[in-house]
């Protein structure tokens, strides 16, 4: 397939989203009174961890973490021992933020997993799994500008993902994964249901694999220009609109892949 079929692919799933009415769940209990229509509406009602922490409380909680992250971001290399200090209570907020536990997690691990992230490149050996990918995202949240910002690459946004396009592959019956999705894949969930009944097409596993998370996020990036281009504006914490961002647009995915 060709990037006119992946356009295509892309602008059939924002349709999907913004066609489908969603009911918000919360430890499998459905706590929404009517369904919610629309992409700002999805957005709308995001929530995180709780549905007493909703899409404005989290984006106010997330701004320090988010202002730490670029800091550690642009800190000059090799990073000073205040630095280094300093990545390791920014790498337990997030993961503390995530509920991601990790084993073992040191600055010089942070380290490898910030370069990575910023060029885009993992072959430092840096790790990835559902804590990491949080990392990544959050120390490149200051590139939208550049178009470089990264999306968390979770069980709930990749559930979204794949089985959105699966059902639109199979619509038009196609029988395998187009080389525009490649790298696309599932990641595990603690859910063990998320993932029954399994999709229709081979999807391969993409749990911590830094491929994966860079082909999401560059996915990810294209429905946000898709949406914009569309002239559909994400709501702002406040009451009034505002482009839609890597952020955003990975929020909405996560509340769909629940």
């Amino acid at each position: 397939m060709s990037s006119k079929d992946r356009a295509n692919l892309i602008s059939s799933l924002v349709q999907q989203l913004d066609d489908e009415p969603i009911w918000l769940r919360y430890r499998a209990k459905i706590i929404n009174a009517s369904p919610l229509v629309g992409w700002a509406a999805r957005l709308n009602g995001y929530f995180w961890p709780s549905p007493s922490n909703g899409f404005a409380a989290s984006e106010v909680q997330l701004a320090p973490i988010l202002s730490e992250g670029e800091a550690l971001a642009k800190a000059e290399r090799p990073w000073s021992k205040e630095t280094q200090e300093r990545a390791m209570v920014f790498a337990q907020k997030v993961f503390k933020w995530g509920g991601v536990k990790q084993r073992d997690v040191t600055w010089e691990l942070i380290d490898l997993v910030v370069q990575a992230a910023l060029t885009e490149n993992a072959t430092n050996g840096a790790p990835m799994n559902s804590g990491w990918t949080k990392i990544a995202a959050f120390v490149t949240d200051h590139l939208e500008p550049e178009n470089r910002s990264q999306a968390i690459w979770d069980s709930r946004v990749s559930w979204s993902l794949v089985r959105r396009f699966d059902r639109i592959l199979c619509e038009s019956k196609s029988d395998k994964i187009p080389n525009c999705l490649a790298h696309l894949g599932k990641v595990p969930a603690r859910v063990v249901t998320r993932w029954n009944p399994p999709p229709y097409l081979p999807w391969p596993n993409a749990y911590q694999k830094w491929q994966s998370h860079f082909a999401a996020s560059s996915l990810i990036r294209d429905i946000r220009d898709h949406l914009n281009y569309r002239g559909l504006l994400a709501p702002t914490p406040t009451g009034g609109t505002t482009p839609w961002t890597v952020r955003t647009v990975e929020m909405v995915l996560f509340m769909d892949g629940y």
